[in-house]
């Protein structure tokens, strides 16, 4: 990982982790002394100039988590000298190491600060990743907004498989297509089963939603094989039936219009 404190050149790199783990107490000192848990038997690295380099993975492992463990900490007090770290190393456009973002996340949600949370999302010191999103998902009953930032931050990580299977699993038809442009590699994949979609719509006897995505999923099919009609190997037989029956005569609806927040 990629580190922004150097120490003095003839300092070794044990007696500068040594001097971090002494200043977070005197008393956990005493008890990290007696522990395994942090062990100082580490390679040395060094820069060009001799100065003693200590990683972000460092600041983690001697301050971070040290600090986490002692009871009398105040966890607040800890989020913000996290924080001020993690702004520090953007200034120097340098890469956050994954570790600091997932101990941030840990912290606002123990300390169910979810408004800080949603600001530091925003603001970029917390960046996207799928550990992030997992986070968020399992703190919906705390904070309902975790549901539209996870959804979010799919979108921006591309992971389009997923985000599908979150918006078929909470039933939001409509939501999940437009999500899928012929633009996008996952609108040709295997994967996007007409089936699913139309079967997951007749089961909430919602028309709207069955009827944006036979529209949907016709208009694809043109686009991949010329022409409208539905194969066996899509398994769609269901749904062309309950189409013929009750759209067959009618005509086409303006589907961009749908609003899908209903």
């Amino acid at each position: 990982s990629i580190s922004l404190l150097y120490t003095n050149k003839n300092f070794e790199k044990q007696t500068v982790l040594q001097k971090i783990r002494e200043s977070v107490s005197e008393k956990e000192n005493m008890k990290i002394g007696k522990s395994v848990i942090y062990p100082l038997n580490i390679n040395i690295e060094r820069t060009k100039s001799g100065y003693t380099i200590v990683s972000q993975q460092d600041i983690y492992d001697y301050v971070f988590i040290v600090a986490k463990m002692k009871n009398d900490v105040c966890k607040q007090l800890l989020i913000a000298a996290l924080v001020e770290y993690m702004r520090t190393i953007n200034r120097h456009s340098l890469d956050i190491d994954s570790c600091l973002d997932i101990l941030l996340v840990d912290l606002l949600v123990e300390e169910e600060m979810f408004y800080e949370l949603h600001q530091y999302l925003e603001q970029n010191i917390l960046r996207d990743s799928m550990s992030t999103v997992h986070i968020l998902l399992t703190i919906t009953d705390q904070y309902n907004a975790a549901y539209q930032l996870a959804l979010d931050m799919l979108h921006r990580l591309k992971e389009y498989e997923v985000l599908l299977q979150l918006y078929i699993e909470s039933k939001q038809i409509i939501k999940a297509l437009k999500t899928i442009s012929p633009k996008s590699p996952l609108y040709t994949s295997p994967s996007l089963k007409p089936s699913l979609f139309l079967k997951t719509a007749l089961e909430l006897s919602d028309k709207r939603q069955f009827y944006f995505a036979y529209q949907y999923f016709s208009q694809r099919n043109e686009l991949l094989r010329g022409n409208k009609t539905f194969i066996l190997a899509d398994k769609c037989d269901f749904a062309v039936e309950y189409y013929n029956k009750v759209y067959n005569n009618r005509e086409n609806i303006n589907y961009d219009l749908i609003d899908d927040d209903k």
